[in-house]
């Protein structure tokens, strides 16, 4: 099963869709193209009168992110567990475990690179998040606004709340995303101590 985002906003090419192979827990973003053929021919045929057809597969195996606005040419593999980066342009193979941007698409780094780099910068901007909240509004945000980083403040009971659940759901290891919660060793005492620490003042940890 792979997701849409929006669906609409989406191009599939649908002249060969066998040509087309798209794994489990791929979220293709909005704006995102996927071709396996091409109109280029029509020059070499009033050039030279030939009609060359075009024609390649495009897979996409388990688990990627396709970011906004990226183009897929025909003849490309993007392996499992992969991240491509907004706006690219990919034109030939990506390996598996990978972050990949850029026109032409091309490796940034590993997979779990790009994971310890996210866990290094995710507390700054969870608490600058509540900043910019609080100038703007001079209130703290609800834990539905921060659900994205509930694994700094989630107790069982939040757990409960539509959007965590949701998250805590995602990719079908709800179990493992619950023992990572309870392990985390930056969490906060309680999500109002979370927000007090975004503004200066003191807090307690877990």
């Amino acid at each position: 099963m792979y997701t849409l985002l929006p669906p609409p906003k989406t191009l599939i090419d649908e002249t060969r869709p066998y040509l087309i192979q798209i794994g489990n827990r791929v979220t293709i973003t909005e704006g995102c193209k996927i071709l396996t053929h091409g109109f280029d021919w029509s020059v070499l045929k009033v050039l030279y009168g030939d009609v060359i057809g075009s024609g390649r597969k495009v897979s996409i195996e388990d688990n990627c992110f396709i970011g906004v606005n990226t183009i897929i040419l025909g003849g490309v593999t993007i392996g499992k567990n992969t991240i491509i980066g907004a706006g690219s342009v990919v034109t030939r193979d990506i390996p598996a475990d990978s972050v990949a941007a850029g026109n032409p698409c091309k490796v940034i780094c590993s997979i779990k690179e790009y994971y310890n780099k996210r866990k290094n910068e995710e507390m700054e901007e969870a608490l600058d998040i509540i900043r910019q909240y609080y100038q703007r509004y001079r209130k703290f945000p609800s834990k539905e606004e921060m659900a994205e980083f509930f694994m700094f403040f989630a107790n069982d009971e939040d757990l409960l709340i539509d959007e965590i659940a949701r998250k805590v759901e995602y990719g079908e290891n709800a179990a493992l995303a619950k023992d990572m919660l309870h392990k985390k060793a930056d969490k906060f005492a309680s999500f109002e101590a979370m927000c007090e620490a975004a503004i200066g003042r003191s807090v307690s940890r877990k």
